[in-house]
């Protein structure tokens, strides 16, 4: 694939306005651009709520999960209006206690996670519960498994991939020693667990969001790609169960040694505040999509709030962060590098998720203007075409 060449792309930040860290001018010769071509947006039922989980695309449809009535939202893939139902019953042998993530398996059957009873239950399309899979890890005993908008739960080629966040100490840390992905096969419910946080989590890192992980799934290859909040690198997980570390030169802004994880040393270990408060001052990576009609991969770069935000009592980080958006090329290489994005929300909540069409990805607005339409930023990536 070839891709518009552009002289050079200046993203500038200024020290001034940013809260810590070095944030000097970081200059890329790249050949690709990434631009805001529209929207996109979903006509909303009288149920469906901002904060539903989704989308999450089917063969046929677009899928939101919406909480306040334990119900999956199925939208029709070309009007982006309410097609069907499917509730979830609350008691009974058909309950599912506390649905998190969901995806859809081979035949087309809806799978939820549910966290409460660490179980994935696959589900007809009559919310009929036809088969379920324990998720029991004994080495990971203590470790949160929980499917969420950037680390959903996934299903290729007769496995399910989830996310793990590492074992919770006494002292309250998450134990960065632990492995993060868990894999269960279908055929024999078998379960195995990869990738070990990388080198930068030997820090010390209390947890929350700077320990969640973010997952892809490369429908063409069928490999799962992670990515790390406090880590420059992307790591791919193949079919056959290798690891690979791929390497991301050049980083766009200055590595997490010098100013990040010295000063969260200094940080007290009981401090949440002062903790929340270094993720929301400085850069860190996000979420991590695989779009395959550009076969590339999309990584979100968390901007730090400026000084003015951080002195605000509570920083609400859903209407205050901005990101970055880097573009990679099937090989890791990176093409592109978008101006930042003001207008784009991508935190933990709502559960509003990036997906993509041949028009280009969509990403949750900031801003919903019309209760009854739920809208989502597109970006295209550019090319000669």
């Amino acid at each position: 694939m070839k891709y518009i060449s552009i002289s050079i792309l200046y993203i500038v930040i200024s020290s001034c306005s940013r809260n810590d860290g070095s944030y000097n001018y970081v200059k890329q010769n790249l050949s690709g651009k990434i631009e805001q071509v529209g929207t996109l947006v979903f006509k909303l039922d009288s149920e469906t709520t901002f904060e539903a989980n989704g989308p999450v695309e089917s063969t046929d449809y677009y899928v939101f999960y919406n909480s306040p009535t334990k119900s999956y939202k199925f939208y029709d893939k070309e009007s982006f209006e309410l097609a069907k139902t499917v509730a979830l019953d609350s008691e009974g042998p058909n309950s599912v206690a506390s649905p998190m993530g969901f995806t859809f398996d081979d035949q087309s059957n809806l799978s939820v996670y549910d966290f409460g009873r660490k179980e994935i239950f696959v589900i007809d399309s009559t919310g009929l519960v036809i088969n379920s899979y324990k998720v029991e890890i004994e080495h990971l005993s203590r470790s949160s498994v929980f499917p969420v908008n950037i680390s959903p739960l996934n299903y290729i080629d007769g496995a399910f991939f989830m996310s793990a966040q590492g074992n919770h100490l006494q002292s309250g840390m998450i134990n960065h020693s632990d492995e993060t992905i868990v894999r269960l096969m279908a055929k024999d419910k078998s379960i195995n667990t990869f990738l070990n946080y990388p080198e930068n989590y030997n820090n010390f890192i209390r947890g929350g969001r700077q320990s969640v992980i973010s997952t892809t799934i490369n429908s063409n290859t069928g490999s799962l790609i992670v990515g790390f909040p406090l880590e420059d690198d992307l790591f791919e997980l193949t079919k056959g169960g290798e690891v690979i570390r791929h390497d991301i030169e050049p980083s766009i802004f200055d590595g997490f040694d010098g100013h990040y994880f010295s000063s969260l040393n200094r940080l007290s270990k009981s401090s949440y505040k002062d903790v929340n408060e270094k993720y929301l001052g400085n850069y860190s990576y996000w979420t991590v999509y695989y779009d395959v009609f550009s076969d590339c991969y999309y990584r979100f770069v968390n901007v730090p709030l400026t000084e003015y935000e951080m002195s605000l009592d509570t920083p609400k980080e859903s209407e205050l962060r901005d990101y970055v958006l880097q573009v990679f090329d099937s090989n890791f290489k990176l093409i592109a590098l978008s101006e930042v994005l003001e207008d784009i929300n991508i935190v933990m909540s709502p559960g509003a998720r990036v997906f993509s069409t041949d028009n280009g990805i969509h990403v949750f607005a900031k801003n919903q203007l019309n209760e009854d339409e739920m809208r989502f930023i597109t970006l295209k990536l550019s090319d000669e075409h």
